[in-house]
């Protein structure tokens, strides 16, 4: 069996008329190949910038979490934290702030 598909190759590869797709073995796309390398090639340029537009954001986001915004009111803590600022100062400056709001 093996040796008849062998010889039917064999047939196809001298005789293009044999081929069985009814096109013999010229171009099967009748010179579209290049045009459709092109789109491949641009449909990966445009996955390639998604990616990257993707990667880019992501690392923005992780960035963002770890430097949050402070508020006034989380200085004030960490200066009171220190001692900087005494227990009088930090409540007189604390009801400013939340007065402000």
């Amino acid at each position: 069996m093996g040796y008849v598909a062998f010889l039917e190759t064999v047939k196809m590869a001298l005789d293009p008329d044999a081929c069985p797709c009814g096109w013999g073995w010229g171009m099967p796309w009748a010179g579209y190949g290049a045009f459709l390398g092109f789109l491949m090639l641009l449909f990966w340029v445009v996955v390639g910038i998604i990616a990257l537009v993707a990667i880019l954001y992501f690392v923005k986001w992780l960035g963002n979490l770890s430097n949050r915004r402070r508020t006034a009111l989380d200085i004030l803590s960490e200066r009171y934290a220190k001692g900087e600022i005494s227990d009088e100062e930090y409540e007189k400056i604390r009801r400013k702030i939340i007065s402000s709001r």
